[in-house]
């Protein structure tokens, strides 16, 4: 019984230790190793005005803008367009 209290109570700090270890190691993983990128952060200031110049494909009669190939409508807003 006091050989298993004593090796309980050595191991103890080791478990307490990691959670603390393991947020330390978080700042130094590589962004590029995982496939969610980190958060962006908000912009500042107005946005650019969209860019609503229609392009086509060469020998298309069809033209679109950016935003529509995006699934935006041209005032930007994200709602889907048809």
């Amino acid at each position: 019984m006091k050989r298993t209290r004593s090796i309980l109570l050595a191991i103890l700090p080791v478990f307490a230790a990691l959670p603390i270890a393991a947020r330390a190691g978080d700042h130094d993983k590589p962004d590029w190793a995982y496939a969610v990128l980190p958060p962006v952060p908000p912009q500042t200031g107005p946005r650019p005005a969209p860019d609503l110049t229609p392009m086509s494909i060469p020998g298309s009669k069809f033209q679109f803008t950016r935003n529509k190939v995006q699934g935006a409508s041209d005032d930007g807003t994200r709602t889907r367009v048809q």
